[in-house]
């Protein structure tokens, strides 16, 4: 029917603007495997498009494990950075143990990222952070993720700095001598001035019992 006709040109028609035409026409089911035929495409804004797309769906059992797989090999170093953002959201949606692990992998490249990637890794690995793996390990666990924020506390970006110093108060569960505050309350090498980094620090302090 209609649906099939839209896959094969989402898969395979001459023009870029008829395939992303038919990407947005395809409907529920067939979305994910519309997504998945594009990002073979071999222009960047086909593949970019591909992957904003893939977003709501990254938790559809049916499709999740493939579209995950996808979005690993894109937010991987060496790939375009237009590419790593949208695959880094896509994780970040797929509230899974290994959208978690790229998330954690990124902060500790903050020199290989962009700043909007960073914030996304930022912000996905606070909400897909679930304690440890192990029992008994939350210690550990606190340190991993600490010591991947903590230095993002001094990032070139106030928007970095921000978002990072509002993750640590939500993996902070060591409470006030913990190593979220220990990360919180250490004196940067610059003197923070930025008003939204000051009151995001006191706010993630606050929150955490400080």
């Amino acid at each position: 029917g209609v649906q099939n006709a839209l896959l094969r040109m989402v898969a395979g028609d001459h023009f870029s603007w008829s395939r992303l035409i038919a990407l947005e026409l395809c409907d529920w089911p067939g979305k994910p495997e519309a997504c998945l035929r594009l990002l073979e495409a071999d222009e960047l804004t086909l593949k970019r498009a591909a992957l904003e797309a893939m977003i709501p769906h990254a938790e559809n059992p049916e499709y999740a494990p493939k579209l995950k797989q996808a979005a690993l090999r894109y937010v991987a170093i060496g790939q375009d950075p237009s590419l790593r953002v949208p695959a880094a959201e896509v994780l970040r949606s797929s509230r899974s143990f290994e959208g978690r692990d790229a998330m954690l992998q990124l902060l500790q490249d903050p020199e290989g990222c962009s700043s909007e990637l960073l914030q996304v890794a930022i912000k996905g690995l606070a909400e897909l952070d679930r304690g440890p793996d192990e029992a008994g390990d939350s210690e550990a666990h606190e340190a991993k993720l600490c010591g991947a924020l903590g230095p993002l506390l001094e990032h070139g970006s106030a928007s970095v700095r921000e978002d990072a110093a509002y993750a640590l108060a939500d993996v902070g569960h060591q409470g006030p001598n913990g190593l979220a505050v220990a990360a919180l309350t250490k004196r940067p090498v610059w003197p923070e001035t930025h008003a939204t980094v000051l009151e995001a620090k006191s706010t993630a302090l606050n929150s955490i019992g400080y």
